[in-house]
């Protein structure tokens, strides 16, 4: 099993430098597709949507993560829980300002 994870690290971290994506960086959008998928699942949705908007704008906000790819992650999110079109695009697009407005500094505060 040690050998498993010492695989899997070696691998991630070859991700990394391949797309030159920082460990902390990539937990923060896993944990975010993570928060999205738990809390949309429940009656909540909007307000799940509106969290990871948030939370992925700061990352674009801070030049970690392009927009189109905050964009990507939650619509998808918004079509596997179906939330209606028009309200997953405001969601999104509001949300995604908003975040993007107060940004993670690059040092990943």
């Amino acid at each position: 099993q040690k050998e498993m994870q010492r695989r899997k690290a070696e691998m991630q971290q070859a991700k990394w430098r391949l797309t030159g994506k920082t460990p902390r960086m990539d937990d923060s959008i896993d944990g975010i597709r993570h928060d999205l998928s738990r809390h949309m699942s429940g009656g909540s949705r909007n307000a799940a949507l509106n969290r990871g908007g948030y939370r992925l704008g700061r990352l674009v906000g801070g030049g970690v993560l392009a927009r189109s790819e905050a964009e990507a992650i939650l619509r998808q999110a918004a079509e596997v829980h179906r939330v209606p079109r028009h309200e997953a695009t405001y969601v999104i697009a509001r949300s995604l300002d908003e975040g993007t407005d107060n940004p993670y500094l690059t040092n990943g505060r």
